[in-house]
């Protein structure tokens, strides 16, 4: 097999293996994006890179250290290291800290680019920065709007051929390296679904906070993550040749504050040891965990989750052979969203790819719908996006035209139909020594609301949807309703004070 994975080295030959180091390797890797990708975090970077700090252990410098990407004379495929700190999507094109732009280190002879963006854009560092040390505020109610505007910024379709401004890159990308395979990095999840804590409270030994952060705020910022995340994921589905790679799905159940060792947790956390700059950026065990992951989509594309938020579009991954002369058929059922990529990858041979939507006739996809590939390494990429797909059963046929039988991954992501946030709401009230908290007005216009989680100023969380407590209870004042519908959305309300 031509890419080796550390997991499979014993099953290749030890001359793939033992490549001539001078070899002439086709194809080249780069590597782009921000900190989550330079390898901010393991406080070990490389001097000459400065204020970029590309570390030797992030992802991209693991696997390229570990040989994994190798083309078909067993010659290793170099890697360029464009990724800097502080990156957002206009450095891709402007270049940041005196370095060049990362776009201009895409060329023909590109054949693998990975790259993750936007954490930036969406100006996460300085949000999480101010959730924990603005402790008295509701930092939810704060940076809302913020974040709703620095959302919609990336959404406009302002770039040339009505895209967005990622799929603008994607797209560049491709101008400048059309026989490329890219990946789509998206961003890890930072605290436990239902939240975490470190013992963090300060002065308020019931708090439940996880590096400073409210138990709402943790929530809070997980649904942005996600928001992005599925921002991310819905370019790369509209993007025929880019393969999403999920990363939310392998931090779960190694947030901060997941009761994991911390040198085992994906970020790490706000500690005094700790630089300022790797707070919040993944830790060793987080860049390896990524690494990990990279190397099997680099060859074997894999279906995102669904990363918390609606599942009901379709997601697949499934490994089926294709005999020569033979159709070999794969079903999945859509739900009718907004977009779905069909890929399929296998190393060597000819697989011919054909789609069939729910009335059994071939599927029309748009011109600029498809791409195929074969990249140096051996393994090649057929994907196809359909805009606006019929609900309803498709079925993926793979036609072996080559002389030999073949392996083929199928991978299939269908990005959700547009959902609207529910809105939390709280009436309180008084009756003799009982105080009443009632969000029966709070309200969800697709859907229903499924949490409702209050957390007063004193640490003491309740669950449901009217709760009581004794009037001579503290903690009335930073009192905060945060509600969850079935599609994993939210919104927090705060009690108002008193005038």
């Amino acid at each position: 097999m031509p890419v080796i994975l550390a997991a499979t080295v014993s099953g290749t030959s030890q001359s793939a293996v033992q490549a001539d180091p001078v070899a002439q390797a086709d194809g080249l890797w780069v590597a782009m994006g921000d900190s989550y990708q330079a390898g901010v975090g393991t406080n070990t970077y490389d001097s000459s890179s400065g204020k970029c700090q590309r570390s030797p252990l992030s992802h991209a410098r693991l696997i390229d250290t570990d040989g994994t990407l190798r083309d078909t004379n067993g010659a290793k495929i170099p890697l360029l290291h464009a990724a800097c700190s502080g990156a957002v999507t206009a450095d891709i094109y402007a270049g940041k800290n005196g370095e060049p732009p990362q776009i201009d280190r895409i060329s023909s002879g590109v054949s693998h680019v990975t790259i993750g963006v936007t954490g930036n854009d969406m100006g996460f560092g300085d949000v999480v920065k101010y959730c924990a040390t603005h402790l008295r505020r509701e930092c939810a109610k704060d940076k809302e709007p913020e974040l709703q505007e620095r959302l919609a910024k990336l959404q406009e379709r302002n770039q040339p051929g009505d895209l967005n401004r990622l799929e603008g890159i994607f797209f560049d990308i491709f101008d400048r390296a059309p026989g490329a395979k890219v990946f789509a990095l998206t961003y890890p999840r930072f605290f436990p679904v239902g939240g975490g804590e470190d013992g963090t409270s300060l002065f308020l030994p019931r708090a439940k906070r996880c590096s400073l952060i409210h138990l709402s705020d943790q929530l809070w910022i997980n649904n942005w993550v996600r928001r992005l995340n599925d921002y991310i994921v819905a370019a790369a589905v509209a993007t025929p040749g880019v393969v999403p790679v999920d990363i939310q799905e392998i931090s779960d159940g190694h947030e901060l504050c997941s009761g994991v060792p911390e040198d085992q947790q994906h970020l790490n956390k706000v500690r005094p040891r700790n630089r300022l700059q790797d707070s919040f950026h993944p830790t060793k065990w987080g860049y390896e965990a990524t690494a990990l992951r990279l190397k099997e989509d680099l060859c074997a594309p894999q279906a995102p989750s669904t990363l918390g938020g609606d599942p009901s579009p379709a997601r697949l991954t499934r490994d089926v052979t294709v005999r020569p002369g033979q159709t070999t058929t794969v079903p999945v059922t859509l739900a009718g969203g907004p977009a779905v990529a069909f890929q399929a990858a296998w190393d060597n041979g000819d697989v011919t790819m054909t789609l069939r939507a729910p009335s059994e006739q071939a599927a029309t996809v748009p011109p600029a719908g498809a791409r195929q590939v074969r990249t140096p390494d051996g393994f090649s990429l057929d994907s196809r996006s359909v805009r606006t797909p019929a609900a309803g059963r498709w079925t993926i046929e793979l036609q072996g035209t080559g002389s030999a039988e073949q392996k083929v991954r199928v991978a299939v992501t269908e990005t959700a139909k547009p959902n609207a946030a529910p809105t939390a709401h709280m009436d309180v009230r008084q009756s003799g020594t009982t105080i009443t908290l009632d969000a029966t007005r709070s309200s969800d216009d697709d859907g229903r609301i499924s949490t409702y989680l209050w957390e007063f100023g004193d640490g003491t969380v309740l669950e449901g949807k009217k709760v009581s407590r004794p009037l001579s209870a503290a903690g009335m004042s930073g009192l905060t309703l945060t509600v969850i519908d079935d599609r994993g959305d939210l919104d927090v309300a705060a009690l108002q004070p008193s005038s």
